[in-house]
């Protein structure tokens, strides 16, 4: 009888890869924290695997057999090729200096570089929902979408989002060796957090104000901006405000393909929670309807 062919593809280990043998491929994964990985029978199966892992292009070949078989170049892959490039390009950060906020191409690829969205349908209105998600684009890990349970705006659900970030990176570097790039739309978060403009951070002011305006009202997420001055302590973290207008486009899909999971995961509750609620209604109808009788 003909030996099946099998092919093990190491989405996250040492070396990530297709490998043909399970020896091979258990060197890899052996030893290695939150190792991913699964046996196929084909290739092309294990390449999809790698795909829906979101692992580069780099990554999906085959590594023991002296054959390499490259993925397709589609859009996606092109994109997170292209942050890759730009990151092995540049200088890696001075981990003696206080965050500020950075422009493209000031990370490298020893960072783990963070993509953080959010949606609220509707924001800031009563009834409203909201969820966040986190893409880190060049780590072999899904876009990570959660919902917000208490005050869900846009703001908050970003906030959420930047500290969910800190815990991701804690899961892909428990010894914190990495430093994180956080990159958000949400201006105000990346200005707290990030000298910017030739001025310090808001976060400096804030401490020193007992965590007042300056017209003396409290700041709104502190709970969750302390918890980030905690992240700051154990990993070198930098920001980066999205800007449509001066980044370059593949910086913006990639944030655009975490808007959509976030928005996605956000509509889904609106509508679960708009169901609850008709069929509330309904049952108290029928309720009243039948002491009618």
């Amino acid at each position: 009888m003909a030996k099946k062919d099998r092919f093990y593809a190491v989405a996250r280990g040492k070396t990530p890869g297709v490998y043909t043998t399970w020896k091979a491929a258990e060197r890899q994964v052996k030893g290695f924290s939150d190792a991913s990985y699964e046996k196929f029978s084909s290739f092309a199966e294990a390449k999809n695997f790698m795909q829906e892992m979101n692992c580069r292009e780099a990554d999906i070949q085959l590594r023991d057999s002296g054959v390499v078989v490259a993925a397709p170049r589609d859009t996606q892959s092109q994109n997170i090729l292209d942050v890759a490039d730009v990151l092995n390009d540049t200088a890696s950060l001075n981990l003696e200096e206080k965050p500020e906020a950075k422009t493209a191409g000031e990370d490298n690829p020893y960072h783990l570089v963070a993509f953080c969205s959010s949606s609220a349908i509707p924001n800031e209105l009563p009834g409203g929902v909201a969820a966040y998600a986190v893409y880190f684009p060049l780590e072999c890990t899904p876009i990570r979408a959660l919902d917000v349970n208490a005050h869900p705006t846009n703001n908050h659900a970003d906030c959420l989002a930047a500290l969910q970030a800190t815990s991701i990176a804690d899961e892909l570097d428990p010894k914190s060796q990495r430093p994180l790039s956080i990159h958000s739309r949400y201006q105000g978060l990346v200005y707290a957090m990030a000298a910017h403009d030739g001025r310090q951070r808001w976060i400096d002011n804030w401490l020193k104000n007992g965590w007042m305006t300056t017209d003396k009202t409290p700041i709104e997420h502190q709970d969750i901006y302390r918890k980030l001055l905690e992240a700051e302590k154990h990993r070198k973290i930098s920001w980066h405000f999205l800007d449509e207008t001066a980044d370059p486009a593949w910086m913006m899909e990639l944030h655009h393909k975490t808007h959509i999971e976030a928005e996605r995961y956000a509509r889904l509750k609106f509508h679960a929670a708009y169901n609850n609620v008709m069929k509330r209604d309904n049952a108290g109808a029928s309720n009243n309807e039948n002491k009618k009788k």
